[in-house]
């Protein structure tokens, strides 16, 4: 079982890990799509790479919430010992992108505000 500060470790190892990711394939297609590399184009890599996560964390979430037709039929079949209640939505894979994301935006905000 792991420790909660080694846990905490890896989902940050993964949000870092998905924002270089993203930053680097939004870096990648601006940079073919406006001919050069400059500071410009690094400014708007990480604000659409962080743009890009958040999009990513919220389309998780609402894909595993469900409609709310959904939630109310399950919960009706579950009280009739029909079905079972709705799973949650799936903290790790929601929080994962969300940080990546703010931090290419931290990253940002250091850079090019700072």
């Amino acid at each position: 079982m792991q420790s909660r500060l080694s846990r905490m470790g890896e989902l940050l190892g993964w949000a870092l890990s998905s924002a270089l990711l993203s930053f680097l394939v939004v870096l990648a297609v601006q940079s073919v799509n406006r001919g050069e590399l400059s500071a410009a184009v690094v400014n708007r890599s990480l604000e659409w790479g962080g743009y890009l996560l958040l999009l990513i964390a919220g389309a998780i979430g609402m894909g595993e919430a469900g409609t709310p037709g959904g939630r109310v039929e399950a919960f009706s079949k579950a009280r009739l010992g029909q079905g079972h209640l709705q799973g949650r939505i799936p903290l790790q894979q929601v929080v994962v992108p969300a940080v990546g994301g703010a931090l290419l935006f931290a990253l940002q905000a250091l850079v090019f505000l700072g």
